[in-house]
């Protein structure tokens, strides 16, 4: 799930809903603490995934074959939003160990 309008900050947030292809890079546990200021009266805390997102322009992987060359940016997401893995590639990283 997305905000459809997490570009345009005068707009409600609304849930939609998306299907991404990518690579996870990194998991994070995160706490945020209490902020009464904007309503959040205790910590707050979440394990996401920061996952470089393919290129597919909306295509969905069980129709069309999805390439793992063209990579786009690096995005966060909530990994309780995350509703499917699937495969795991051995890759080099920068220093070409293999992970």
């Amino acid at each position: 799930m997305i905000d459809e309008y997490e570009g345009d900050l005068g707009q409600p947030a609304r849930d939609k809903q998306t299907v991404n292809y990518g690579q996870v890079q990194l998991y994070i546990y995160v706490t945020l603490p209490a902020m009464p200021w904007l309503k959040i009266n205790r910590d707050l805390t979440a394990i996401l995934a920061l996952v470089r997102l393919c290129k597919t322009d909306g295509q969905d992987a069980s129709l069309t074959p999805v390439w793992y060359q063209d990579m786009g940016m690096v995005q966060a997401f909530d990994i309780t939003t995350i509703n499917c893995v699937v495969g795991r590639l051995k890759v080099e990283n920068c220093w070409g160990i293999v992970d």
